[in-house]
Order: C-alpha cells, then sequence, then structure tokens
C-alpha cells in the first residue's frame, strides 16, 4: 500500500468523521476541532472498517504492521471558536527530537529501527478561501526538514477536502512525506 493511498484514506476518514456531526468536547459539531490523539484513534477505526487494511491498523500512532509507520501532527491556525490560534505553527517546525513537533516525530523515526516504511503526517485545517493559508507553513517545514535537521523526505503527498460541517475549519488539507531512513540513503 503506497503513502498516496493511505492518507487519502485518512482523509475521508476525517471526512466521514466529520460528516457524522459529533461534537468534540463543547465545540460546534465537526472534525477541525478534535484534538490528534481523538482525530487519530478515529482515523484508525475507520480504516479498520475498510477491507485492504485486515483490521491491523493500530494506534497511538498510525501502524500498518509490516508496511508503513506514520506519525500524525494537526495544525490549524484557528482555534474552533474562530479566534486566530497562537502558536499553531509549533506542531509542524521545532527541530529537536525531544519535541512532539512533526519535525521531532520525524527525527524519532529516524533513530527508531523500525522494519515498516517510515512517513510523517500533517493534518490542517482552514477556512475555504483560506484565511490563512497552510503552503507556507508546510513549505518551511520541508526547508528545516532538510536544511537544520539534515531530514532526507520523499516528495510530499497531499490531499484535501472541501466543506466540512464546522463554520471555521472548512478545509481539511492533508500532508505525508517518507521519511527516509539513513540505512537507505
Amino acid at each position: 500500500m503506497d503513502l498516496v493511498e493511505t492518507i487519502a484514506d485518512a482523509t475521508n476518514a476525517l471526512a466521514a468523521i466529520d460528516a457524522s456531526s459529533i461534537p468534540f468536547k463543547n465545540f460546534q459539531p465537526g472534525v477541525g476541532p478534535y484534538d490528534e490523539p481523538q482525530s487519530l484513534k478515529l482515523i484508525t477505526q475507520h480504516l479498520n472498517n475498510l477491507p485492504k487494511y485486515k483490521r491491523r491498523v493500530i494506534t497511538p500512532n498510525l501502524l500498518i504492521p509490516q508496511e508503513r509507520a506514520i506519525k500524525f501532527n494537526v495544525t490549524r491556525p484557528f482555534e474552533g471558536n474562530g479566534n486566530r490560534a497562537e502558536n499553531w505553527s509549533v506542531n509542524l517546525l521545532h527541530p529537536y527530537p525531544s519535541n512532539m513537533s512533526t519535525i521531532g516525530n520525524s527525527l524519532k523515526l529516524v533513530q527508531a529501527r523500525f522494519p515498516e516504511r517510515l512517513a510523517v503526517a500533517v493534518t490542517g485545517y482552514e477556512h475555504s478561501p483560506p484565511q490563512i493559508d497552510l503552503s507556507p507553513l508546510i513549505n518551511a517545514f520541508e526547508i528545516i526538514a532538510a536544511q537544520v535537521a539534515s531530514i532526507m523526505l520523499f516528495e510530499k503527498v497531499e490531499t484535501r477536502r472541501k466543506h466540512p460541517i464546522h463554520s471555521v475549519h472548512k478545509r481539511i488539507r492533508a500532508f505525508a512525506w517518507e521519511v527516509v531512513k539513513p540505512e537507505e540513503i
């Protein structure tokens, strides 16, 4: 199973979670306000209901044994109530292995010796049209990963879904990169 297919399936899972209209905590319905662990748990459940995954997907991150290990992060420039989020880009850019950022997760994957192919993924939520476009943040992630943290990534995969039911998080954008293992260099 390639990364494009897996990320498309995960994005479809987010769209299905959104369509269920089940709110997270006291937020208005929609997938955008869900925290990372809760959305990942629901993505895993959705994937395990698809025959091609054979009920093998497990969390706390997305692990498909003998195939792929993916560490996910969520980024949203606006909170569920419509206010601008502070420090929203931190989930991607902190270049330290002890951090839970996407760069930190990439560094952890490179250090770990998983037999699976490795990847990092980012789920982002925007207005439609975006008030703050996620593209510059994603570009900054790729530059910091390569030039500051010396992480080798394969080409970016992106999927999009429009018109989620939440009034603020109207567009889902999912990005993913395969992380090159040191022995693959």
